[in-house]
């Protein structure tokens, strides 16, 4: 924060991002709300995101974007590419992410691609875990909208859609 005198000579503080008065009437800029996924809604298709998604319901489908987080009662068929993960819910499917945490009531049925890693006793993993080298990483969603549809393009050739198993396969 800054002080500088108004025209009066009295102290004016003003943020150090905006330059503007602080008081009763100054806004502060805020992370915009991530899109929730309610738990009475059920969603099929490809979810695509720059922003943050948290998911409380049931997606059948792909989910792109910034951070996605899978409540403990979520279920989510499908694969998970974002830089940050949390999965505290049910995924039947891989997640690719920069940073990946998962929770002790998570249940996740598939491959966990990772370049960290967080996972809280009690959990409960079937697949197989790989790290990826940062250079990998950087490959993830970005965080903010400049090139979105290019990154998007990128990750979806980087999954290799194409062998993932088709939601007929995984019902059996």
């Amino acid at each position: 924060m800054f002080s500088k005198a108004n025209k009066n000579g009295g102290a004016v503080t003003t943020t150090e991002t905006t330059g503007r008065p602080l008081g009763a009437a100054s806004v502060q800029r805020v992370q915009s709300v991530p899109s929730i996924i309610a738990a009475n809604l059920q969603v099929e298709g490809t979810l695509r995101s720059s922003g943050d998604i948290q998911i409380d319901g049931r997606v059948i489908g792909d989910v792109v974007s910034n951070a996605v987080t899978i409540g403990a009662e979520a279920h989510v068929q499908g694969q998970v590419t974002c830089e940050t993960a949390r999965i505290d819910g049910y995924l039947s499917g891989e997640v690719r992410a920069k940073s990946v945490v998962i929770s002790k009531t998570a249940h996740i049925t598939g491959d966990v691609v990772h370049e960290t890693i967080s996972i809280e006793a009690g959990a409960h993993i079937e697949g197989s875990m790989k790290r990826i080298s940062s250079e990998e990483a950087d490959q993830l969603p970005p965080q903010d909208d400049s090139d979105w549809d290019s990154k998007v393009e990128t990750l979806v050739e980087l999954a290799d859609l194409k062998d993932a198993p088709t939601a007929e396969e995984n019902k059996s």
